[in-house]
């Protein structure tokens, strides 16, 4: 919670580095909302090192999770092509993910504007392939776009 207040400076001055000290704790404990901003605060270069790749890690980590605002950032750097090749088919996927959690946080609706904006770069087999690849995912394994290591 705290973390959360000096990310966002509500009530107290923003303070991105000790945020972001408190968020790595509270993902190391499993709190993946915490580990999805800490992500958030390498995307933007807040309190720690600018870091695409490390913004990716955490993510992915948190949408394991079935975390919606996860695949959105995700998607997001996909389309973006941030820290990755800009790929609009594996953006696509990651925001059918996001819709397909249906939480009422906002998150699946932002995914689901996105997604209909990424809709006329894709051909019909591509949207279909992208779909595909969403509805076959399971928490536990690898995510669109990501390698087995």
């Amino acid at each position: 919670f705290m973390a959360m207040l000096l990310h966002f400076g509500r009530g107290v001055d923003k303070d991105y580095a000790a945020a972001a000290e408190l968020y790595r704790k509270a993902a190391d404990q499993g709190l993946e909302v915490s580990r999805n901003n800490l992500a958030d605060l390498y995307e933007n270069g807040f309190g720690v090192p600018q870091d695409y790749r490390q913004a990716m890690a955490l993510y992915r980590k948190a949408a394991q999770s079935k975390l919606p605002i996860a695949f959105l950032s995700i998607g997001s750097l996909y389309e973006k092509g941030l820290g990755v090749p800009v790929d609009p088919q594996l953006a696509y996927s990651h925001y059918q993910l996001a819709t397909q959690q249906r939480k009422n946080d906002g998150n699946a609706d932002e995914a689901e504007k996105r997604r209909e904006r990424l809709r006329g770069q894709l051909s019909d087999k591509q949207k279909a392939d992208a779909e595909a690849l969403a509805s076959g995912w399971k928490p536990g394994a690898p995510l669109p776009g990501e390698s087995v290591q």
